[in-house]
């Protein structure tokens, strides 16, 4: 199949009408299972699923531009196999857009059986808006004739400007006769001719009995580690279909409410070591303090060990594993900041070695190593190695960081060397402010980062113990260059500096490294799939591993603002479960659409507090997960609900009583 992409500017000149549909090969709507998304090239910072559409055929949302740019659009869609499409590209330019639409005209109105399905196609430019009208059994009017009063509970699809082809999802179960009305509407709201047709045949699919919703108790801790399993299926996931070696190069958690945190990832743990992914957790090093994610800390001179080891040394180089674990040896990075627009930190002013941050010595590694760990990440930064741009490297900051490679490697580490700059570099320019350029830019050149890497690759291709370079730490609101978005800035980058890494001298003897790269937008695990169309980079040596960056937290930052996590039951982690069948059903239909919506409301009679549904969710998001901690479905004392499920197909609604017990936990 193909995706195409029609856009057109609104009457305001700020918002497009992105639209994308679904064509097979003969130049028709083709029935699809997907969802889809359309957006400004490279603005996708999260995953796909918070902005998703159900594939009826037809895909239409307002895209914020810039009415001054040329801007490039695309439209993204997830088939039912986890798999992506991307259309390609389409440029609008809003001041060279027709913002009027001329009278409606249809090209294409059908009901068909197969699915039961509305198949409605127009003209491009065809109208401002269009409504169709579906019921079954009788035409959607008062008076039951084509040419009757509409009746708007009938109502199944409105839809802004023109669209190019929708598909409507009707049930299915036996024998049955569908009737639908389209109506076109001019930019004025004018009114356009009617279009009707219907049709009846048999669809024989099996349709299960709706079963009834049940309420369950769960706790946080089961609740969390469901999350956090998903979150890193979307990167091994990714992984696997294209058959590509991975790394978490950061995993941490904290001390707080340790043994719950140890729970949850002890279950990461064991999809991880499936999965043969490599991991480093984050973090321990010289500097730290009190700092509560550390599985090991410097305390007074003295090394001891936290409660977080005990899970890292569970699966830390267990024999015969195709992975390796290690853990984040941090300080040559501290005293620098991480995406800030300025800061006194820069090339000329760098900070202090032994005071502002610091290079690990043979205490650390040997402490590690005595704790079974054979890997270290060394995170450092760009701009004391190389406070001068395409000159050579700081001697006094790379005597520093051989002194400590060395000192890991002679302990018996495998070491992986990290830039810790987000895609950026701080310039003084003048006046002793360090102001970010990213990557890309006219001060901070694709040049200019090949550059560095080559002189990094030529300084340690020869040292045994340097397993792999990361290219950049968790890249992120990077400027886009000239022609590419941010995310596509990125990967020409790190295609630029594996190149450069390649060019350099291998020694005679000496084994190539892996070159380590995370996803645009912090490495999160959804980023590769959905920053990126693939694999963006392409290495002679074919030793290329992709990273991301996970933690537990409900916002997956890392700093857990609330690092508590419980181990007991609690109503205010309800877990509402519609039965799997409800699901089974939407699949059916074959239209992968909101079937279903499920909605859970306080028992009792209803008062300003119980009007509007604790929660709710469509069917198109899948099995129902539990509530989140503060949400409005969460934070209250009730035993007693009403769970309503409403049939999107025909606006029936069928109600269900459930109950809960046991001790409230606050």
């Amino acid at each position: 199949m193909t995706l195409q992409i029609t856009l057109d500017s609104s009457g305001d000149g700020i918002v497009a009408a992105a639209r994308a549909s679904v064509i097979d090969a003969d130049g028709v709507l083709d029935h699809v299972d997907f969802y889809v998304t359309v957006l400004p090239s490279g603005t996708r910072i999260g995953p796909l699923a918070v902005d998703r559409t159900p594939g009826f055929g037809i895909f239409e949302h307002d895209v914020l531009l810039d009415p001054s740019l040329q801007t490039k659009v695309e439209a993204v869609a997830v088939l039912t196999d986890s798999s992506t499409v991307v259309s390609t590209p389409a440029f609008v330019t809003l001041s060279e857009r027709a913002v009027s639409a001329p009278p409606p005209a249809l090209a294409a109105f059908r009901a068909v059986s197969q699915w039961w399905r509305i198949d409605f196609s127009v003209a491009p430019g065809a109208a401002s808006s269009w409504k169709c009208w579906v019921r079954q059994g009788a035409w959607p009017t008062a008076d039951n004739t084509p040419d009757g009063e509409l009746v708007e509970n009938y109502l199944k699809l409105e839809a802004n400007r023109d669209q190019l082809s929708f598909t409507l999802p009707l049930p299915g179960g036996g024998a049955g006769t569908w009737y639908a009305i389209a109506i076109g509407y001019g930019a004025d709201g004018t009114a356009g001719p009617r279009f009707s047709d219907f049709t009846d045949g048999t669809y024989d699919a099996p349709v299960r009995e709706l079963l009834f919703p049940s309420v369950e108790l769960t706790t946080e801790l089961a609740r969390k580690e469901s999350e956090v399993k998903g979150k890193l299926a979307d990167f091994t996931s990714w992984l696997a279909q294209y058959d590509l070696p991975g790394i978490i190069s950061e995993v941490g958690w904290p001390v707080e409410s340790v043994d719950a945190w140890n729970e949850v990832a002890r279950a990461w743990f064991a999809d991880a070591n499936a999965a043969n992914l490599w991991a480093t957790v984050w973090a321990t090093g010289e500097m730290w303090g009190s700092y509560h994610l550390q599985p090991y800390a410097l305390e007074s001179g003295v090394w001891v060990t936290k409660p977080q080891s005990e899970v890292l040394e569970e699966s830390a180089n267990l024999s015969g594993a195709n992975y390796k674990r290690g853990v984040n040896v941090a300080g040559a990075e501290f005293g620098a900041p991480d995406i800030s627009a300025t800061s006194s930190f820069s090339n000329l002013n760098p900070g202090a070695a032994g005071v502002d941050y610091v290079w690990s010595g043979a205490s650390t590694y040997q402490y590690l190593f005595g704790r079974g760990h054979r890997l270290a990440r060394i995170p450092f930064r760009w701009e004391r190695l190389q406070p001068v741009l395409g000159a050579e490297l700081d001697s006094a900051e790379l005597a520093r960081m051989h002194a400590s490679v060395d000192t890991a490697a002679a302990e018996g580490f495998e070491i992986i060397l990290d830039v810790h700059n987000y895609g950026g570099y701080f310039f003084d320019e003048g006046g002793g402010v360090g102001v970010r350029r990213t990557i890309g830019s006219a001060q901070l050149t694709f040049d200019h980062f090949a550059d560095f890497w080559g002189r990094i690759a030529a300084e340690f291709n020869g040292t045994a113990a340097v397993i792999g370079y990361g290219l950049m730490n968790e890249p992120v609101e990077m400027i886009p260059a000239a022609g590419l978005t941010a995310a596509e800035t990125w990967e020409t980058a790190a295609q630029r500096a594996t190149d450069a890494i390649r060019a350099a001298v291998l020694p005679q003897g000496a084994t190539a490294k892996w070159v380590i790269v995370g996803g645009y937008e912090w490495s999160g695990t959804w980023s590769p799939g959905v920053n990126h169309r693939g694999p963006f980079v392409t290495d002679s040596a074919r030793k290329v591993m992709y990273e991301a960056h996970q933690y537990f937290d409900d916002d997956s930052s890392g700093r857990y603002v609330d690092p508590t996590l419980s181990l007991t039951a609690q109503e205010n982690f309800v877990q509402w479960d519609p039965n799997v069948a409800m699901w089974d059903l939407a699949s059916d239909l074959g239209e992968g659409g909101d079937v279903y919506t499920v909605e859970v409301y306080r028992a009792g009679t209803p008062t300003p507090l119980s009007s509007s549904p604790l929660w709710k969710q469509g069917a198109s998001d899948g099995p129902v997960q539990s509530c989140t901690p503060g949400s409005s479905g969460c934070s209250h004392r009730t035993f007693e609900y009403r769970i309503v499920v409403a049939d999107n197909r025909d606006g029936s609604r069928t109600e269900y009583s459930a109950s809960i017990s046991g001790p409230y936990q606050q």
